[in-house]
């Protein structure tokens, strides 16, 4: 069965355990986490605090995508925050190998994520030491962003808390607390993203991939993820589907995940028949 699993950065950074909450409730058993660093992508998000503060607050599956360079840095430490599952990206390290092992050596779940220019033959002789593959469908950072205000809300800023310089990692932290210091860090505007098209045929790729080798690691799509696309990326072989904006940029994101889950385990059922 195609599993869910959401971004929760894309969620009211102001209600994270709220949203920890409706994840919980829909049946979900993941919550997917991007870190950003300012050098590999262009936002800058959460950091090992933020991750610590999940940990503590729920039970999911922490899956940790980290969208940094030289991942080896701190890929420890975020396993030992609480990452239950980390993916690094070989296009931001010379030391993948090591990385990997680094990983499993602390007990976590090991991914390698794949941006959109890059094949899945280009990992061929690490994907025997991956748990998961993680695709991404979506230029980073395309399916993030804070839901649109809700008319007559009002929003504090960092300057509203005498903090004009505040990171990220303190308004997330914050909000976990019920600290409403959302726009604390670097705000991302929601844009609408659909898979690029040679999303299907890297996701078949992968699973021919899986199958010459005889491996048994799992498929994630991740970026574009839509009640449009939904199935059609099941079908072509993901087992699990990262979505954002789909799920939090809605008037009621729990009725939203119990319908993305109703569809991915529908659409995986019919691709076992």
């Amino acid at each position: 069965m195609a599993l869910i699993a959401p971004a929760l950065l894309a969620a009211d950074f102001a209600r994270l355990g709220e949203a920890l909450d409706t994840i919980e409730s829909s049946g979900a058993t993941m919550v997917h986490v991007d870190v950003m660093d300012g050098h590999f992508t262009p936002q800058i998000t959460v950091g090992q605090p933020v991750v610590k503060s999940l940990r503590q607050r729920t039970r999911l599956s922490l899956d940790v995508h980290l969208l940094i360079e030289r991942p080896e840095r701190y890929a420890a430490q975020f396993v030992e925050a609480g990452a239950d599952r980390l993916a690094v990206h070989p296009e931001a390290t010379t030391q993948l190998h090591r990385v990997l092992e680094l990983i499993r050596a602390r007990g976590a779940k090991v991914g390698v994520a794949l941006n959109p220019a890059t094949t899945v033959g280009s990992v061929a002789d690490v994907l025997g030491e991956v748990d998961f593959l993680t695709i991404l469908c979506a230029d980073a950072g395309a399916d993030l962003g804070q839901p649109p205000m809700r008319r007559g809300s009002k929003q504090s800023t960092a300057a509203d808390h005498g903090a004009g310089e505040a990171q990220g990692a303190i308004a997330l932290q914050g909000a976990l607390q019920g600290i409403a210091q959302s726009d604390g860090q670097a705000r991302v505007d929601p844009v609408p993203a659909r898979p690029i098209p040679a999303s299907l045929s890297k996701i078949r790729a992968a699973v021919r991939a899986r199958q010459e080798q005889r491996l048994a690691f799992a498929i994630m799509a991740e970026g574009g993820v839509t009640f449009e696309s939904c199935q059609e990326l099941v079908r072509a072989g993901a087992d699990i589907l990262v979505a954002g904006s789909a799920i939090f940029h809605t008037d009621n994101p729990k009725t939203r995940l119990r319908e993305l889950i109703r569809l991915a385990a529908g659409a995986g059922s019919e691709r076992r028949t």
